[in-house]
């Protein structure tokens, strides 16, 4: 699923600051969850921005792991040839 848009986010905000509505209207008016507008005032309120997360979860790669020991690797043995690293 795609995250809201920019400008959809920032007519919830704006409405919200206005107070007229409650969260339950805004979500009914702007046809987002309840917990989406919560949590979209809270992030607007506490960190200051409006865009949205990144999706999934992050990832290491599995060299990652060992990465200091091949950077320790290389540096002893700086005159390897592609063939002979590989």
């Amino acid at each position: 699923m795609k995250p809201y848009s920019l400008d959809l986010r920032q007519k919830v905000v704006q409405a919200y600051k206005q107070g007229n509505d409650s969260y339950r209207q805004l979500a009914k008016r702007f046809q987002v969850s309840l917990s989406f507008g919560q949590r979209l005032l809270k992030r607007a309120r506490e960190q200051g921005t409006l865009l949205p997360e990144r999706l999934g979860t992050p990832t290491v790669g599995q060299l990652q792991l060992y990465r200091e020991q091949i950077v320790q690797y290389l540096q002893e043995c700086n005159d390897l040839t592609l063939a002979q690293l590989c």
